[in-house]
């Protein structure tokens, strides 16, 4: 049984649109682009996956 997640997170489409271009262009510390990377994949608001992430899970081949 999947656990359930504390704290959903939904992001805005303006948010999604910022995350990914610091995801796509950089020029952002390796930090902030893990963090965003992280945050996209565990975005409940998206609602379907992009086919090339949709094996992996939240976290997984991140780094």
């Amino acid at each position: 049984m999947p656990s359930q997640k504390k704290r959903p997170v939904r992001l805005t489409a303006r948010d999604r649109d910022e995350l990914v271009r610091v995801t796509t262009t950089g020029v952002h510390p390796a930090s902030m682009i893990m963090r965003a990377r992280v945050l996209l994949a565990l975005d409940t608001s998206a609602g379907e996956v992009d086919a090339k992430e949709g094996d992996r899970g939240p976290g997984r081949g991140l780094g």
